[in-house]
């Protein structure tokens, strides 16, 4: 709708940007609300790469290789982080490992407007589905709300049940509006092909386990390990150098079962 190098650019900026106010932030307000943008940023940026990498690569082994090199570089950027990260709060300051972001978003920003085609089209006419998004964002939103309230107050605390009602209502208003919007956020046909819902079930597991794991042997390795903030980003090594390793092998896996399997 607005141009798949025009997003992008937007969600590389909105990113540093928000690096640079919260690397110079002098509050814990101020922090988590540039945390929180710096978040949207992520969130605008990573459907866009993908975007552009399925309509640059035509179906077939060259998109397969693309994505899988997409997959190994993020992994690869998981173990730069955790180690460089690690490197500038031990040596430096935390500030820093916000602030690094900024020239290495503006290079970014300068290569794409230098190496990606400009837009050739924009979808005239079409309509953001804004109920659908509000209904999704805060169903989700809600949902985590109240399982973090869980710990405090309990699972049948107040505020536990309010917020998780919350959610649950909120998510199911969005699916009743998306089967009655004219241009819905997420088609309810999707949902019924089959690769689209095996991928998103796999990418929710996956989700779920990794996530929290990283959080927990984050607090285990500094809180238990008494490990200094380097110590733990070379701890994380292993288990991304095999998901590198796995991301590597993906095409020729891929090549041989297909995509569908």
């Amino acid at each position: 709708m607005y141009g798949r190098r025009r997003v992008f650019l937007w969600g590389l900026a909105l990113f540093a940007v928000s690096s640079l106010v919260g690397g110079l932030a002098a509050s814990p307000g101020v922090l988590i609300a540039m945390r929180a943008v710096q978040g949207l940023g992520a969130a605008v940026l990573a459907p866009a790469t993908l975007t552009i990498l399925t309509t640059t690569f035509a179906e077939g082994p060259a998109r397969v290789r693309a994505l899988a090199i997409w997959t190994a570089v993020s992994s690869a950027g998981g173990a730069a982080g955790n180690l460089i990260g690690g490197v500038l709060t031990q040596s430096l300051s935390w500030r820093c490992i916000l602030l690094i972001n900024v020239p290495i978003g503006a290079v970014a920003v300068l290569a794409a407007l230098r190496l990606l085609p400009a837009d050739r089209f924009r979808m005239q006419g079409r309509k953001l589905d804004v109920p659908g998004a509000v209904l999704a964002t805060l169903g989700v939103i809600a949902l985590v709300y109240g399982v973090t309230q869980a710990q405090p107050h309990g699972w049948s605390g107040p505020a536990t049940l309010a917020s998780l009602a919350v959610g649950v209502l909120a998510l199911a208003a969005f699916v009743w509006a998306e089967m009655r919007a004219t241009a819905p956020l997420m088609p309810p046909r999707l949902v019924r092909l089959r690769p689209v819902w095996a991928g998103n079930t796999a990418m929710l597991l996956a989700g779920a386990c990794f996530i929290p794991m990283w959080y927990f042997l984050s607090l285990y390795m500094q809180d238990v390990l008494h490990y200094g903030a380097l110590a733990t980003g070379v701890g994380f090594l292993p288990h991304t150098l095999v998901g590198i390793a796995a991301a590597c092998l993906a095409p020729a896996v891929m090549h041989r079962t297909g995509p569908g399997h």
